[in-house]
Parts: structure tokens; sequence; C-alpha cells
């Protein structure tokens, strides 16, 4: 998991997203993990995932 520093997040803000887009990235803040940023698809796949729906097609839709 990449990880960024909280210092470094106003600078470097296109390059986390730009990762944040692929997978989770850890802030950091004195060393330590602090903050996770994903994309909301990933948010609402760990939902589901707790959820225990893991990516169970909805009822009437067509694939």
């Amino acid at each position: 998991m990449k990880a960024f520093p909280a210092s470094a997040v106003p600078r470097n803000a296109s390059d986390l997203f730009e990762a944040a887009a692929v997978a989770p990235v850890v802030i950091t803040r004195h060393h330590k993990p602090r903050f996770v940023i994903m994309s909301v698809e990933h948010y609402e796949a760990l939902l589901r995932k707790q959820q225990g729906i893991e990516d169970v097609p909805e009822k009437g839709s067509s694939s």
C-alpha cells in the first residue's frame, strides 16, 4: 500500500488521488499510519464484503 506523509499531502494531492484511484493509500503522521484514502468504488466493495454481499447481482438486473 502506498503511503504519503501528511505534510506532503498539499504538495502532492494529484499524486495522492491518482494512487488512491488504483488502491487505498495510507496517510502517515509522525511515521505512523493515521488515515486511509480510497476510491468510492473500493469503499463500497469493502462495505459489501463486510455485510456479506460481495458482488451479488441485484434482482431484476440484466447481465
